[in-house]
């Protein structure tokens, strides 16, 4: 869970579409920096909070958000929607696994995961749109259920 007193910047998948209880709720769409002459839309809500969950027995897998009105989280984008969640000083507080820094957008592939000793699992993605490949270490095995969320 993400605990910020002044809130969040989700950064959207181009095309993605807000929510009607969401941008009812006093959000902004702003434009985010990537690189120097590239900016993707974001969603920024002051005094809330947001965090990918992975699907279980009570939740749908997805991105979940809460504004400074609500006393619930609720699903506000599936998984493969959303980029980043920031803060409003720009730090990073979860990412999609499947966002590719290279080419900007939500088109990682797990390639290769091994499983470690403490159960989580280091995993090889590449892009299967750019081909790049990264490594993530240490993430939660749950990640996996992100991946099948279209």
């Amino acid at each position: 869970m993400n605990n910020s007193m002044e809130g969040v910047v989700i950064l959207l998948a181009s095309h993605t579409r807000i929510p009607a209880w969401l941008s009812n709720s006093g959000t902004k769409v702003v434009r985010i920096r990537i690189r120097r002459k590239k900016f993707i839309r974001g969603l920024k809500i002051e005094g809330g909070e947001a965090k990918f969950v992975p699907k279980d027995g009570v939740y749908e897998a997805g991105v979940y958000a809460k504004t400074s009105r609500m006393r619930s989280f609720r699903k506000a984008f599936p998984a493969v929607k959303v980029l980043e969640i920031r803060n409003f000083e720009g730090q990073l507080l979860e990412r999609n696994y499947c966002f590719c820094r290279n080419c900007l957008m939500n088109a990682g592939q797990i390639m290769f995961s091994e499983e470690r000793a403490d159960k989580m699992i280091n995993v090889i993605v590449r892009c299967s749109r750019c081909k790049h490949e990264w490594k993530l270490f240490g993430i939660e095995p749950s990640v996996r259920q992100l991946a099948d969320v279209k």
